[in-house]
């Protein structure tokens, strides 16, 4: 198992690599194309006909996860996959009701309890919501030349039984053996549909617009930076508007720092952890399996006037937090108070020697806000019982930086080279 630990095991692409030899050979306004190939955008988002069409990537690799861990690699590259189509207003059929937790007879407990039958399969059409569907999913593996036959075998199990308990199709994928070593990289390729979008517009700042009317522009996309799409049937979840983040937008934390890499830790360190804290309190460093979908405060934040979301995941809210500003293409003054953490999780890093603001923070989602509906979302969103933190604003200088108000700290924000699990 030692051999996996490396950070050579997986590490995203980040910083000057991503940058200037990747997205800088990308065509990022092809005919169609809405939203896509940009550091913090969740997803690529391009029309079809009447509808818009999401896609996003989940990866994650079986060397990072403990084998008695209640997730495989697989259905954490799912959920997050599903966490990136939640940001842009796409959700599973499940993700209101109950969650997987790894195996599949829970499996085919959420799907009983989402209202369909265990022993068949759901179609795309019955995962359909009011705000948008998950069409497919594509499953690829890239397997070392020593990875078991058996761990391939119990990641598709895995997937298979996640997909149907989502109502979600495996429509293709691909499978090679690539490189040296025992593990085997899990990605998973997901595509939802949000129908009937409109093109709009903000109300004016001379506030000759009535009320929260927007006016309509042409679909061509030659509006200027106010742009915003919008559900034009958004069904129970609310005025679902989404334009560009800008400066002077309010940014506010939703949920916890680093919840999936602290469960994961606690798994895989959990002789070492136990030498410094008791039984009882390692189990405050624990998560439920359902903590690690977004779909939940999504809904809740689109549903309060978010105009734009991003989840976060490998780099930590750090990471996240850079990426908001780069979709900006602004600075970004964060407040230290406002990204949401448990004590116990401090104390986890601080054990381990790492910094849980960079470790691996699946579950929680950034929420970027007008300023004159700030108030507003914060009094909603306190009545949801989601955890909140007001994390900062965005600015037109373009510094990226981390304060505290109760002790003297400031770091500036970079993109990380990876996540602090992978150095442990």
């Amino acid at each position: 198992m030692e051999e996996n630990r490396t950070t050579d095991a997986f590490r995203p692409a980040g910083g000057r690599l991503l940058q200037q030899s990747v997205l800088k050979h990308i065509r990022r306004k092809a005919d169609g194309v809405k939203e896509g190939a940009a550091i913090g955008y969740d997803a690529a988002i391009f029309q079809n006909g009447d509808n818009l069409i999401v896609q996003a990537v989940g990866a994650q690799p079986t060397a990072r996860i403990p084998a008695d861990y209640p997730l495989t690699a697989g259905e954490l590259a799912w959920i997050t996959a599903e966490n990136q189509l939640a940001a842009c207003g796409v959700y599973a059929a499940t993700a209101e009701t109950a969650h997987a937790t790894g195996s599949a007879g829970t499996a085919e407990a959420a799907a009983t309890e989402a209202g369909y039958a265990s022993d068949r399969e759901m179609t795309a059409g019955t995962a359909a919501t009011e705000a948008g569907r998950v069409l497919g999913a594509e499953v690829l593996l890239v397997a070392g030349s020593s990875c078991p036959e058996e761990v391939i075998r119990r990641e598709m199990q895995r997937i298979a039984a996640f997909a149907t308990a989502r109502g979600c199709p495996i429509v293709g994928g691909n499978t090679v053996w690539h490189g040296e070593g025992t593990s085997c990289l899990v990605q998973v390729v997901m595509t939802g549909s949000v129908p009937e979008y409109e093109v709009m517009q903000e109300k004016p700042a001379d506030g000759t617009a009535e009320g929260d009317a927007a006016q309509a522009i042409p679909a061509d996309g030659t509006a200027e930076s106010g742009v915003m799409l919008a559900v034009s049937d958004p069904g129970n979840f609310g005025p679902q508007s989404r334009r560009k983040p800008m400066a002077q937008d309010r940014v506010f934390f939703l949920g916890e720092t680093g919840c999936l890499g602290a469960d994961i830790l606690v798994h895989r360190e959990k002789e070492r952890l136990s030498r410094r804290f008791s039984e009882s309190y390692i189990d405050t460093m624990r998560y439920e399996a359902n903590a690690f979908s977004v779909a939940p405060l999504c809904k809740a934040a689109l549903d309060a006037g978010a105009v734009f979301l991003h989840d976060v995941s490998n780099g930590g809210v750090h990471a996240a937090l850079y990426q908001l500003a780069e979709a900006a293409g602004c600075g970004i003054a964060v407040r230290h108070e406002g990204l949401t953490i448990r004590q116990s999780v401090i104390e986890l890093s601080e054990a381990l020697g790492i910094n849980p603001y960079q470790l691996l923070g699946t579950g929680g989602l950034l929420a970027v806000v007008p300023e004159e509906r700030a108030e507003a979302f914060i009094s909603q969103m306190n009545g949801t019982g989601i955890r909140i933190g007001d994390a900062g604003r965005l600015t037109k200088e373009k510094a990226r930086i981390v304060r505290a108000e109760s002790f003297p700290m400031e770091r500036y924000l970079n993109l990380p080279e990876g996540d602090v699990l992978d150095t442990i």
